[in-house]
């Protein structure tokens, strides 16, 4: 098969331009992580005019949210009138973060227009030379009835789709807005399938990707440290596929985690010193993790809280991931009719929050030290017990 022949396609999907975190600004004032996902997405731009494709789809989440800033919308533009430029076909299928909820507020996907990408905010069909693309946006109510097979008449059939599948993403605790299966993609229709909106590259069906955020931008993305970032390039003629790593701007490093079961304050100090003497690069500028398990709130605040500051300091982000002791049968060792204590009942309703960002460790320290402030006598307890409702 000669060159001529050949239908290069650029799958790329979760951009998520205009992501700001950890309130650490540039001299001009800009979100240093906006900055960082920006200057990403640059990278992948240059990669992909180096390949000259036929087509390059983004399969959803161009924007972190509908309402993005003006220096991430000036960019966003910048960069994809460089792809239409040299590209004769661009593609962007709408996104969760980027369609609005609420009438009369639009997406800024539709901007893109302006700069002759095919935006879809709806359920459309592009026709791009010998292939067709079905390009459909976040709709989880109506998916089940947006996915009809190819009609025969287009050489290759491309489907474009911003959805969590069920039963793929790891963990998801937004199990209740997953509203295909695998099977309902219809994948032996379809010469390629570009999937968006889980953050890591994963194999649905040999003809059915995830292909990935291009950066650090879930809620969760130390599960998605050692697996790499970048776009999926598919030959549909040849049915060839690689995938292109880009490395992201930011480092991200998630320490080797620590227990400090009878461990002292300074031997955990120590401990703690010592991964980050021995992180790999060092943890300047990064964004680092350090899970310290097993540690109490009284040993928790007489850690070296200056040495912690500094480690801060040098990194962009130092997430100090304090977790107390696991309690175990609490609820069984109560006699009948017998209540735990408030303190209980604040520890385990801690240890269930499922919030990644949520530091548990502090946030149990926050809570124990106002109940030690305040006293726990009966009288208060069942204050607190009315309060909440519990009989």
């Amino acid at each position: 098969m000669s060159a001529a022949d050949a239908m290069r396609l650029v799958h790329l999907a979760d951009l998520h331009l205009g992501k700001r975190q950890f309130e650490r600004t540039t001299a001009r004032g800009l979100n240093v992580r906006e900055l960082d996902v920006a200057q990403t997405f640059r990278r992948h731009v240059d990669a992909i005019l180096a390949l000259a494709p036929d087509i390059v789809v983004v399969a959803g989440d161009c924007f972190d949210t509908v309402r993005p800033s003006n220096v991430t919308l000036d960019f966003a533009l910048q960069q994809f009138a460089r792809l239409t430029a040299a590209v004769p076909h661009v593609i962007v299928a709408a996104g969760n973060h980027e369609m609005p909820r609420t009438a009369g507020t639009g997406s800024p996907v539709r901007l893109l227009r302006t700069v002759g990408v095919l935006v879809a905010e709806q359920p459309e069909r592009f026709q791009c030379g010998r292939c067709r693309v079905f390009a459909v946006p976040d709709n989880r109510a109506a998916y089940p009835e947006l996915l009809p097979v190819r009609d025969g008449d287009a050489e290759f059939d491309v489907l474009v789709l911003h959805a969590a599948l069920r039963g793929t993403i790891p963990g998801d605790v937004v199990v209740q807005r997953e509203m295909l299966g695998a099977e309902d993609l219809f994948a032996e229709a379809w010469d390629y399938i570009a999937l968006g909106d889980y953050h890591q590259q994963a194999e649905i069906y040999p003809n059915a990707w995830y292909s990935g955020a291009i950066d650090y931008t879930s809620s969760n993305p130390w599960a998605e440290i050692g697996t790499p970032k970048g776009f999926r390039v598919v030959d549909l003629a040849t049915e060839e596929q690689v995938f292109v790593p880009i490395e992201p701007m930011r480092r991200y490093i998630d320490l080797p985690a620590l227990s400090a079961h009878g461990l002292s304050a300074a031997e955990l100090d120590a401990a703690i010193a010592q991964r980050v003497t021995d992180c790999p690069g060092g943890i300047d500028g990064a964004v680092v993790r350090l899970v310290v398990t097993d540690c109490d709130p009284v040993l928790g605040r007489s850690l070296d809280h200056a040495a912690l500051r500094e480690y801060e300091k040098r990194a962009l982000h130092f997430r100090f991931d304090r977790r107390v002791p696991q309690r175990v049968g609490v609820r069984a060792s109560l006699s009948p009719g017998q209540r735990p204590s408030l303190t209980s009942r604040v520890s385990e309703y801690i240890d269930r929050i499922e919030a990644p960002d949520v530091n548990k460790g502090d946030l149990l320290a926050l809570a124990l030290s106002y109940l030690e402030r305040a006293g726990e006598d009966a009288a208060d307890v069942e204050r607190v017990y009315a309060m909440v409702g519990v009989a």
